[in-house]
């Protein structure tokens, strides 16, 4: 465990310990949660869910982002807790080196989208995201794309719609969700890229 995850780790337990639910332990909730439970997920989140947004926030420095990574979180344990084995550690522990670990390939990702946009500015080439829109939205039926939006976070589904349904730009989307312009087009890039390999995993 490196010495981030280890602060991160230490973030979750104290949020733990000051939660007051007590009860079973986080253990106890993954297990649960390996079997559908959402009672068990509840009561995870309400124990963790704020400090995974802080732990996320002191890598991103960005509230949008740390929200987003937060939610991929808890998606990723939701689909996968089974995955947990308490033999190599805790629960708080797993948790921690997941949401650092999602927090750190954010940041890696934004900063390749902004090494991408500069090069398109200084070149002017359209980037691929437009095509990757025709492919997805064009190629298949509309309810599967609607299905295949249900699968993205809710900032990357909000900034796809507003901009392919809505028909607005990413400065109108920037203002309507309080973001800047090159976050949306963030958004929209990921979400595309999403979107296309859930509507394929759909079709296939």
């Amino acid at each position: 465990m490196t010495s981030a995850d280890r602060s991160a780790t230490v973030v979750l337990d104290r949020a733990d310990a000051a939660s007051g639910l007590g009860g079973r332990t986080p253990e106890q909730l993954l297990g649960l949660i390996a079997q559908s439970d959402h009672r068990a997920f509840d009561e995870l989140y309400a124990r963790f869910g704020s400090s995974v947004r802080r732990t996320a926030l002191a890598v991103l420095r960005d509230p949008s982002h740390a929200e987003e990574v937060a939610q991929e979180v808890f998606l990723h344990i939701w689909r996968n807790a089974a995955d947990f084995a308490a033999g190599r550690g805790s629960a708080v522990s797993w948790i921690g080196m997941l949401t650092h670990s999602r927090a750190v390939d954010r940041v890696r990702s934004t900063a390749a989208a902004r090494r991408r946009d500069r090069v398109d500015a200084e070149t002017g080439y359209a980037r691929e995201h437009d095509s990757v829109a025709e492919q997805v939205l064009l190629r298949h039926e509309h309810a599967q794309v609607r299905a295949g939006l249900a699968g993205l976070t809710t900032l990357q589904r909000q900034s796809i719609e507003l901009m392919y349904f809505g028909q607005l730009s990413h400065e109108q989307i920037g203002l309507r969700l309080s973001v800047p312009p090159a976050t949306v087009k963030t958004r929209i890039r990921d979400g595309l890229v999403r979107l296309r390999t859930v509507v394929g995993q759909s079709t296939s």
